[in-house]
């Protein structure tokens, strides 16, 4: 745990120590903003398969977090106003991943429908820093790259039986299948800021990432993959990738 806050505070502390070294030479301005933005994973990683009732090998035990998530994410922009063309962003974000697999346990005949149903609850936090380059003035256009810490919580995972005329629940179950875990991961976005009202901008954006480019996990005997409800059947760690969109407030400090 140690080593992700060091890495953590290295990925915020870094780019400011060096934005403080050029401001000796020239004004530097720093731009906040607040906003939010989604998670949506790409394909059919592990973590988007649903989470089966079963044991067997050949049934899907994945994570069951499909769909589009929501975020927040908080950015620091810095730039030179004589020459906005290059600018160095640096943010952290905080995505909360919810799951959810049901299935009908009562026959068809059955007087009374009996369901399963799975959650699974995940958190992610992510400090970032990346390098844009801004083109035109506003309305602007922005390509930006970003290298990613990646905190994965310790996720939940919850099962409850109960009648679906009434939900009535006869059986629950709760557990914590996977610990917290670090990665590092890469982003690649394209955005615009258009004029909102002073001192404000908005900004849209839309981009890929990946949540494990490095630091996977290869050694058999410990736990593999990530946001699965039983790590174990997975091998070995696969890249998870994913689609976000963006929408934040600019604060033109």
């Amino acid at each position: 745990m140690h080593s992700v806050l060091r890495a953590s505070i290295f990925l915020l502390v870094f780019p400011v120590l060096l934005i403080q070294t050029e401001s000796v030479h020239a004004q530097v301005v720093i731009r906040p903003s607040l906003g939010l933005q989604s998670m949506a994973f790409i394909g059919e990683p592990p973590a988007a398969l649903p989470i089966s009732p079963g044991s067997e090998r050949e049934l899907p035990l994945g994570g069951g977090i499909m769909g589009a998530h929501a975020g927040f994410r908080l950015q620091f922009e810095a730039f030179f106003p004589k020459n906005d063309l290059l600018r160095l962003p640096i943010s952290i974000e905080y995505f909360m991943l919810n799951g959810k697999t049901t299935f009908a346990l009562s026959s068809f005949q059955a007087p009374r429908k009996q369901l399963l149903t799975f959650t699974h609850e995940a958190n992610i936090a992510t400090t970032n820093i990346g390098l844009t380059a801004s083109f035109f003035e506003l309305p602007s256009f922005y390509v930006t790259a970003e290298l990613k810490g990646v905190y994965m919580f310790e996720t939940e995972l919850r099962s409850r039986i109960f009648y679906s005329d009434n939900h009535e629940t006869t059986a629950s179950y709760s557990s914590h299948p996977a610990h917290g875990t670090f990665r590092i991961g890469g982003f690649a976005k394209i955005g615009s800021q258009v004029e909102f009202f002073e001192p404000f901008l908005l900004d849209f954006n839309a981009g890929v990432g990946t949540l494990n480019l490095l630091l996977k996990e290869t050694d058999p005997n410990k736990r593999r993959d990530i946001l699965v409800v039983d790590p174990t059947r997975h091998d070995p760690e696969q890249t998870v990738q994913y689609f976000s969109l963006g929408m934040t407030l600019v604060w033109k400090l």
